[in-house]
């Protein structure tokens, strides 16, 4: 709780501060101008929990079952619609999402057997972003900071079919969270086009906040990526 404190004063200090920023720091767009941006993020999610129920299922089937998906390594995507009201400073609604997922099964003559895990998460912020270079640089190097709450929804289910019967079984299960991701962002901007690099640190509070017991899943840690940007001015 306290860490999260820490960084809403900082959030709030930096709203505050802007507002007497002078053009020696401006956003690279001008104000009043809205931006898309697109952001891929690499993550490196532990799925341990998870994995150990697959386990304990190949353990425990009566016939040699094949784990043929095993949570492969997706990005995380985010949208980010942001809005330059001021000389400095960038604030956005922020959308995230990002999925995985796990099969076990087994087929033969007689029918198919299969036990899917799917793991998806969706979040909801609020960003800021400032640059400290000038507005007529073309290489932007700033920082920025989203928190927000986030979705998290685990799908479990079982198909059996033997001949012309099949047999689905299923059950979700869904958790809430609190993240906090601060960065830092080096961009190229030509125009109205933006491309870059965002190095961000993940954290995620792990629904403490939010239903008093811990995730499964935490996306606790570092989130390098990849920036888009689309300014409004060629937007017609």
């Amino acid at each position: 709780m306290k860490t999260l404190v820490i960084l809403l004063s900082f959030f709030i200090f930096n709203f505050v501060s802007l507002l007497g920023q002078k053009d020696s720091c401006d956003s690279p767009y001008a104000p009043g101008r809205f931006i898309f941006l697109a952001k891929v993020q690499i993550v490196n999610t532990d799925f341990g929990i998870l994995r150990s129920v697959n386990d304990e299922l190949l353990g425990s089937l009566p016939f040699d079952a094949e784990l043929t998906d095993d949570f492969p390594a997706r990005p995380m995507y985010k949208l980010e619609l942001n809005l330059s009201p001021f000389k400095s400073g960038i604030f956005s609604i922020v959308t995230i999402f990002h999925s995985s997922g796990s099969r076990v099964s087994y087929a033969d003559y007689s029918g198919l057997y299969t036990s899917d895990i799917v793991f998806s998460a969706f979040g909801v912020g609020a960003g800021y972003t400032n640059f400290f270079s000038k507005k007529t640089d073309i290489i932007k190097i700033g920082f920025n900071v989203d928190l927000g709450f986030m979705s998290k929804e685990y799908t479990f289910k079982t198909t059996v079919r033997i001949g012309d019967e099949t047999e689905i079984q299923g059950q979700k299960y869904n958790e809430s969270s609190v993240y906090v991701q601060p960065g830092l962002i080096v961009a190229f901007n030509y125009k109205a086009f933006m491309i870059g690099l965002n190095l961000n640190y993940m954290m995620d509070f792990n629904g403490r906040f939010m239903d008093d017991r811990e995730n499964v899943i935490s996306y606790r840690g570092f989130r390098p990526g990849l920036v888009f940007g689309l300014n409004s001015n060629v937007i017609k």
